[in-house]
């Protein structure tokens, strides 16, 4: 008797891990440089490859110094509820 509730909770574990963690998550880098900088061409690359390997998406945008249109970037990926979101600044403490 023991044995079978062994199997049947680690079969109703295993049942619940299951969808938990094959369930996307979608991301969002948004970036204050430009899409041909060679730096951020490379962090890109490998930003598309781990979406690729973990199966999650990841929503890059690039604002070319354009501070305003980065703060927008960021508030539509709050709005958006992002499971994650980077973002990159010379300053800081532009996008407060």
């Amino acid at each position: 008797m023991l044995t079978r509730l062994r199997l049947f909770v680690f079969g109703l574990i295993v049942a619940l891990a299951i969808p938990a963690a094959a369930q996307a998550k979608t991301f969002y880098w948004i970036s204050h440089g430009g899409p041909a900088d060679p730096v951020w061409t490379y962090f890109l690359a490998g930003a598309k490859q781990w979406a690729t390997d973990t199966g999650n998406t990841v929503n890059t945008s690039f604002h070319n110094g354009d501070v305003s249109s980065q703060q927008e970037a960021v508030r539509a990926a709050i709005a958006a509820k992002a499971d994650g979101i980077t973002t990159t600044s010379p300053d800081p403490g532009s996008l407060i």
